[in-house]
């Protein structure tokens, strides 16, 4: 019932270690005016006292029938054994408040050789209490009492817990059935000598050590044996559950569950050490086994070993593991930090593609090794002789990834919901596999990744993988009613590309509704087997995700704007790598630490992936070196601060030229025109090996908000590398030269707040979404889903950011594309507006590359800033900003046949209708057109 677990429940020292077999005393509680339906409270607790004080031992005895019972302690030291035998039913209040401010409903305490027998039943009334506080959300909620045991609590309602025990030792439950809404039985820290045998368990989420890791000072958890359980319909099986990133090492070890059934079970077999319910986040696992696990599993993964990486997991093995998966087939298994020995019947596991890529690079460095050492040895014919010999052995090791030019990369996308807590709140999220961010997708330069996606949540999801080019497959390229119809739930896609011809960072995420405010993560790109980078090569790559967090569902937010026709609320925090780090309202919560060794060089994979802001980042007394953007290298450009859009990827070197210490990390937003933005930055800490936790964190200034001369001197400064391997290809002449003004507008709106409601559109035109694909009514010429009509140019041409804007703010609707004939040429120019605001843009073009060959301040002027243009080294990229108040101009070649989305990447703006769409021809022949659609595409 409650969430609060105290240290002492069920502290029952050597409980059954001694089972007494015959008593000289039997008291029945009915003896003490105990009768049925009524409050036996204060009978039970007087025939606990004299028990207590006996000489000899003694059973309480309970009948059968139903009684109210209030919060009760069982206290010692007594006397004697006892033991409670209880055959009926004990009820809580209706109102788990009136438990007297106790954590837990019944405790028991500093007690040796008690028994808990019967056939009875302890009845928290977990659903009727869950019902009445915010826990749910809020960490400082009211706190609801821990039940004893034997409870009928609801499935869906956490921190539950039937029974905890803590700091106990040589406890047993035995034959026992649970019904919970959270762990059937949790194991906190100290817990020694615990034995749980014939326990069926379920609804609920299972048998499980911990959350470990919270608190200083925790004692190890040793000594366990889980044996001869059942698990039904549960969340969870058998789990080990750590908070991640606390400087707390403490142990959990010499843990082991055998003979266990499972029916229906989701993550039958788990160890999770990003388990953080309140971030404030590791405990050394060590010495673990899963031997004879069978049954059913509701998940397709039935082994997940997910250890932390600081400090691994030791000794862990799996045996005579039999899941299936819906019952038929036999399930995966997944492993991060851990190797695992296997016994017979168990799965393997391995983080496939990154092994595979780094096994890829090891063999091919370890061959040019040797080779380089055979050559010095030349003189010597035994050593030739035996370097020829491990050569041999070695290319045969290495033969497969070293002999084709590309692999087939496998993903595979679960998409659920799990609860996770951040600014000390909890609230339901849509997430990957469970994770938030999502995982990585690693690959090389022409591989061909796929990657299935299973929705198992209510919303409609699409994936798009922003950036890629997606030659001739458009129909992975994800947006939802532009490409593709969205997966419905229960649905599976696989998207299917190749990687042609780019290397470098790019990422994924929902491009339907909002749900790529936690649905997103990183794709890397490595170069081809053996192409180095055209930089100082690293000793190491960390992926670094910018985000915004908001604590209210953010599906209502823009729903509940929507209805209003106002602007959504903003974020309430940035997010790195998807934590806040301490802010003022959660000062508690810890932040991402980023391990870098003295004198090592880091190649920083920077993504912003917010909704809707620009973000500056900045290490404090470190200096970064841009060699990358948006998967395309730059000539090195060095700076303290790069600013970096929503969409933008930015790839830097991080050179830890400082002897030890800790360093603040931040990203915090760019917003230079008068608009409400998130303004609580996200802390993060570049932490020096060998530096103590308690090491003072040397900070740093940061550029205000508004600080556009920063944003500007660093976005003009980027020029593409623009070498003899990687040459920039610059449209010199131009087949469609297009203006477009991106704007916001008021149309009526008679359902909304003011009568009328905030748009978007692009050239006056605001985008209708259609009800089928657009690409879908291209390939297949369907008629009435588009038109092919897109305005060129601006209907009206005024002084578009000047101070005297239209009167009419009114937009025209509908779905219209332009149209480009294969490989032509496009210049387009992209033109802030100033009505309602000015503000800064930036679009997202799909399917492309483009050069950014000019920007600058006020309108376009295209017999003077065109002699301005730089066609020689441009930046390229794949989203750009359109600055407040200014103009863009880019250019591209349409050498991709299909329908190509472009849309302002603040996802407020394109929920407005600020977005449209190219239409490229087929050229001629197959290989200039696109493919046919696969068989798997969702259908509308």
């Amino acid at each position: 019932m409650g969430v609060e677990q105290s240290l002492i429940i069920l502290a029952l020292w050597s409980l059954l270690a001694f089972i007494v077999r015959t008593h000289a005393n039997l008291l029945d509680i009915r003896k003490y005016g105990a009768t049925p339906k009524g409050d036996i409270t204060m009978a039970l607790q007087n025939a606990w006292r004299d028990a207590c004080v006996s000489t000899t031992p003694t059973k309480i005895v309970v009948p059968s029938g139903k009684y109210m019972l209030r919060q009760i302690d069982f206290m010692g030291p007594c006397n004697v054994p006892i033991e409670i035998q209880v055959n009926g039913i004990l009820i809580a209040p209706k109102n788990p408040f009136h438990l007297n401010g106790r954590d837990q409903w019944v405790r028991f305490g500093y007690l040796n050789f008690l028994t808990l027998s019967g056939q009875g039943t302890f009845h928290g009334r977990g659903k009727m209490a869950w019902n009445q506080n915010n826990c749910q959300t809020t960490l400082n909620c009211k706190k609801l009492p821990m039940n004893l045991g034997f409870v009928s609590a609801p499935a869906y309602s956490p921190n539950t817990d039937g029974i905890h025990i803590g700091k106990s030792s040589e406890v047993q439950i035995t034959n026992s059935k649970i019904s919970t809404g959270d762990d059937c039985i949790s194991l906190g820290d100290g817990s020694k000598g615990v034995r749980i045998v014939n326990v069926t368990c379920g609804p609920g989420h299972g048998i499980s050590v911990g959350s470990l890791g919270r608190y200083t000072n925790e004692e190890p958890v040793e000594d366990l044996r889980v044996r001869n359980c059942t698990l039904k319909n549960t969340n969870n099986g058998v789990r080990i559950k750590t908070w991640p990133g606390t400087p707390i090492i403490s142990r959990a070890s010499d843990l082991h569950f055998e003979d266990i059934i499972m029916i229906n079970v989701s993550n039958p077999v788990i160890i999770d050490q990003e388990y953080c319910p309140w971030n404030q986040c590791s405990k050394q696992i060590s010495k673990v086994s899963f031997n004879d696990i069978r049954g059913t599993s509701a998940t397709e993964e039935g082994v997940v070993l997910v250890c932390s990486s600081g400090v691994p997991c030791d000794t862990v093995e799996l045996s005579d593991i039999d899941l299936r998966f819906n019952g038929t087939t036999l399930t995966t298994a997944k492993c991060d930090n851990v190797k695992p020995i296997f016994g017979r019947k168990a799965p393997t596991c391995i983080d496939e593609d990154k092994e595979k890529l780094f096994n890829e690079m090891n063999c091919y460095q370890l061959l040019q090794s040797l080779v380089l050492r055979k050559r010095k040895r030349r003189k010597f014919k035994v050593f030739m002789a035996m370097m020829w010999f491990r050569i041999i052995l070695l290319i045969s090791a290495c033969m497969l990834p070293l002999s084709v030019e590309a692999m087939v990369r496998h993903y595979k996308f679960n998409v659920v919901v799990k609860n996770v807590t951040r600014l000390c709140s909890t609230k339901p999220i849509v997430t990957v596999n469970g994770k938030f961010p999502g995982p990585t997708i690693y690959a090389r330069e022409d591989d061909t990744v796929l990657v299935k996606v299973v929705n198992h949540v209510k919303y409609n999801v699409s994936i798009h993988w922003h950036g890629v080019r997606q030659l001739r497959t458009g129909w992975a390229d994800g947006p939802a009613y532009i490409t593709q119809c969205p997966i419905q739930p229960g649905q599976v896609y696989v998207y299917n590309f190749t990687l042609t011809g780019q290397r470098g960072t790019l990422w994924w995420h929902a491009h339907i509704l909002w749900l790529r405010s936690t649905l997103h993560g990183a794709l890397v790109i490595l170069p081809k087997l053996g192409v180095p980078y055209p930089f100082p090569k690293p000793n190491a790559e960390k992926v670094i995700l910018l985000s915004e967090w908001w604590k209210s569902d953010t599906e209502a937010i823009i729903n509940e704007a929507l209805r209003s026709g106002l602007a959504p609320n903003v974020s309430d925090a940035h997010t790195i790598n998807g934590h806040p780090g301490p802010v003022q309202q959660c000062v508690s919560q810890g932040g991402y630490n980023l391990q870098v060794q003295p004198g090592n060089t880091y190649l920083l994979r920077i993504i912003n992936a917010a909704l809707n802001e620009e973000l500056f980042f900045k290490i404090a007394g470190h200096q970064l070196t841009v060699v990358e953007v948006d998967a395309v290298y730059t000539k090195p450009l060095k700076t303290n601060t790069i600013v970096i859009a929503p969409g933008q990827t930015t790839n830097v070197l991080l050179k830890a030229n400082r002897a030890t210490g800790k360093y603040l990390v931040a990203a915090t937003p760019f917003m230079d025109s008068p608009i409400a933005v998130d303004n609580v930055t996200a802390t993060a800490t570049l932490h020096y090996s060998g530096s103590l936790g308690s090491t003072i964190t040397t900070l740093t200034s940061l550029p205000p908000k508004n600080a556009t001369p920063v944003a500007t001197k660093f976005t003009d400064s980027l020029r593409s590398l623009n070498s003899k391997k990687y040459p920039a290809r610059v449209p010199i002449k131009v087949d469609h030269s297009l203006l477009f003004t991106v704007s916001l507008g008021v149309n009526p709106c008679p359902t909304c707040l003011n009568g009328s409601k905030v748009v978007a559109a692009i050239n006056n035109v605001t985008f209708v979404m259609p009800k089928v694909s657009l690409l879908q009514a291209h390939f297949f010429n369907i008629s009435g889903v588009f038109t092919d009509d897109f305005p060129g140019k601006p209907p009206v041409v005024y002084d578009f950011t000047g101070t005297q804007q239209p009167a009419n703010l009114r937009t025209n609707r509908g779905t219209r594309v332009y149209r480009l004939a294969y490989n032509s040429t496009v210049q387009l120019v992209l033109q802030d507006t100033g009505m309602i605001t000015p503000e800064n843009h930036p679009i997202h073009l799909h399917g492309f590359n483009f050069f950014v060959v000019g920007r600058g301040q006020g309108n376009f002027n295209s017999k003077k800033d065109t002699k301005k243009f730089i066609l020689v080294d441009p930046v390229e990229r794949n989203t750009v900003g359109v600055p407040s108040g200014g103009w863009t101009a880019i250019r591209f070649r349409a050498d991709n046949p299909g329908v190509w989305f472009m849309h302002c990447h603040l996802e407020i703006h394109t929920t407005w209708g600020l977005k449209m769409a190219f239409v490229v021809d087929n050229g001629k022949g197959p290989n200039e057109s696109i493919l046919p659609p696969p068989s798997d595409l969702p259908k509308c």
